[in-house]
């Protein structure tokens, strides 16, 4: 018997009977010996062969028809209802939920008269089925209009929108509300993702691989959305918001009780009182609005000034006159650029509960704004200063 462990020994028995065992231990290594080398093979090529690149293509098969599987997903059937909201990337539920319900109605309709676009001042004022209601009544046709008033949106991002919507959807008409105090409020600061989204600005004629990807594949816009909505607060306004939202676009509700007017309001008045100084715009809201006012194409243009509650306006350091010098100014340079200029009359019905602060309507509010906004629209068509919206539809 052999013991498998150096020094190796073995074991037996002699033909006389005797037991015998033999040691054999290893030699020592002589001193500074060098360790055994591994032997180095020069001259090898690695070749890939046919059935490594036929599972690169065959991975790559895979990935194409999984996409193009999640991409009918996304776009029909009941999969679709069951996977999140889709997303253009901008991570605003204000914004997301809006421009979904302004391709379903463009989709279901196959025609946008008008748009409403500015911040969300628009959002709370302007109600699209009582200025429908208001043409209906004076030329016997409906009037497709649509609410695209978003959180916090500059002149600059309402520019944008207004050029992205007249290549998209070709309206016959784009009304833009603006906020005259925000014309010398130097510390406004607007939400910047809306200037800088791919989506928008492949819209807008610029070429952005992002953008395309997100305009063209349902499926990218679903992961988007599925990326949106992993964010608790996102999920909880846009679900909101899509309860509530009106198919034109239109709120008008706060998601969760608003605060008391007065403390709302207390709030805007410290953050206006610190921010406006001499008689003189500000030099980024004049750009941004000459961008509106240079939106053209074959879709018409009419700027309006949005209602200010009167204890807002008294806020200026010269009151009345302040505001009264900012329409003027403003006024001056939309009819310079042959836009129509509206300014929003004085309304007695706009007290107590019509306002929710100082620039932001309830919906009792809403309704005599929108019934206005409808009646301005209507004279105009009426004295030949704009066309009307739904001439092509055949009314």
């Amino acid at each position: 018997m052999v013991d498998g462990s150096p020094p190796y020994a073995a074991t037996g028995t002699s033909a006389s009977g005797l037991q015998v065992t033999a040691s054999i231990e290893a030699a020592p290594a002589p001193p500074f010996a060098r360790a055994p080398q591994a032997e180095t093979v020069t001259g090898v090529s690695l070749r890939l062969r046919w059935p490594v690149g036929l599972t690169f293509l065959s991975a790559l098969a895979l990935l194409v028809l999984g996409f193009a599987a999640l991409e009918m997903a996304a776009r029909f059937g009941r999969a679709a209802s069951l996977l999140p909201p889709p997303s253009r990337g901008t991570h605003m539920p204000h914004f997301e939920t809006r421009i979904e319900r302004l391709e379903a109605l463009a989709a279901a309709t196959g025609r946008i008269d008008c748009i409403a676009i500015g911040n969300s001042a628009i959002d709370r004022a302007l109600d699209p089925e009582v200025i429908a209601a208001t043409y209906r009544e004076a030329f016997g046709r409906d009037l497709n209009c649509f609410n695209f008033g978003i959180f916090r949106a500059t002149d600059s991002a309402t520019a944008l929108l207004a050029r992205a919507f007249i290549r998209r959807y070709h309206p016959r008409l784009l009304v833009v509300g603006i906020v005259l105090p925000l014309y010398m409020q130097r510390n406004f600061v607007g939400v910047p993702v809306v200037l800088h989204n791919p989506w928008l600005r492949w819209q807008d004629g610029e070429f952005t691989p992002w953008g395309w990807a997100i305009d063209r594949s349902a499926a990218v816009r679903r992961i988007l959305g599925l990326r949106s909505w992993t964010s608790g607060g996102f999920r909880h306004v846009w679900n909101g918001l899509d309860a509530k939202m009106s198919p034109y676009g239109y709120t008008g509700e706060d998601l969760e009780p608003p605060p008391p007017l007065e403390v709302v309001a207390a709030e805007q008045a410290r953050r206006f009182g610190s921010s406006v100084g001499t008689r003189r715009l500000v030099d980024s809201q004049t750009r941004a609005f000459r961008e509106i006012l240079a939106v053209r194409g074959d879709t018409q243009l009419a700027v309006f000034e949005m209602p200010v509650r009167e204890a807002f306006v008294s806020m200026f350091p010269q009151g009345r006159s302040d505001y009264e010098w900012i329409a003027e100014t403003v006024g001056t340079e939309a009819r310079n650029a042959g836009v129509p200029f509206w300014r929003a009359p004085r309304f007695k019905e706009l007290s107590g509960d019509a306002w929710r602060d100082h620039l932001h309507l309830t919906k009792a509010g809403a309704r005599v704004f929108s019934r206005w906004l409808g009646t301005a629209l209507v004279d105009a068509v009426h004295r030949g200063r704009l066309s009307d919206p739904t001439a092509s539809n055949g009314g």
